[in-house]
């Protein structure tokens, strides 16, 4: 499941955050790997890490910035007529 969270950080300054979690244990997650991408033109922006269980939660990944992290700046960079795609790679490892 892909989880995307905006935060406004300081003066309307917003953040995007991104993570994959896996329905299931922690040790069913460490099987996998999964891949974000965002692609524009001649532009791409890669995330590549272990899945969190869904028993975890996402609070202390986005807290610590350990999943994909942008900006709205980043965010229009890769936009297409304001609509923003994310590539989801899942794996087993």
């Amino acid at each position: 499941m892909l989880v995307l969270e905006k935060q406004e950080k300081y003066d309307g300054h917003q953040q995007f955050f991104a993570i994959v979690q896996l329905i299931g244990s922690r040790k069913q997650a460490e099987n996998f790997a999964y891949r974000l991408e965002l692609n524009g033109q001649r532009r791409r922006l890669t995330w590549e890490a272990t899945p969190r269980s869904i028993h975890e939660g996402v609070s202390s990944a986005i807290l610590n910035s350990d999943c994909l992290v942008f900006d709205t700046s980043i965010a229009q960079l890769f936009a297409d007529n304001g609509n923003l795609g994310i590539n989801v790679t899942i794996s087993t490892v």
